[in-house]
């Protein structure tokens, strides 16, 4: 899959956590076409991520799973599959997003 980065890393898929008592928050924010860094420059159409695996650690009993990006079904959140899993740092979920084009959320509860 595509690298990620925290820090908006040309090249890569750009990842920023936000977490509150109930849900966790992931936004995806596919840089993997551009060059640089510099938010006032123009920039290159982004070449969409066919697949991108996700996992994170469990710390509560995870509900739902659902992403919404402003490129697929008009911004409509849509729920997806996951998988309770033991991974490199403990109980953990999996799953997928398809097609990432430009930007995407996902909402874990």
């Amino acid at each position: 899959g595509a690298p990620v980065s925290f820090d908006g890393e040309p090249g890569t898929i750009w990842v920023n956590v936000r977490q509150s008592e109930k849900r966790k928050v992931i936004s995806l924010i596919n840089v993997t076409s551009q060059k640089d860094s510099f938010w006032n420059e123009t920039k290159t159409t982004s070449t969409a991520v066919d697949c991108i695996t996700i996992e994170v650690p469990r710390d509560q009993e995870i509900q739902r799973v659902f992403y919404c990006s402003p490129d697929v079904d008009k911004g409509k959140a849509k729920e997806l599959p996951f998988r309770n899993i033991m991974g490199v740092r403990g109980p953990s979920i999996r799953f997928e997003i398809h097609d990432l084009k430009v930007w995407g959320v996902v909402g874990i509860e």
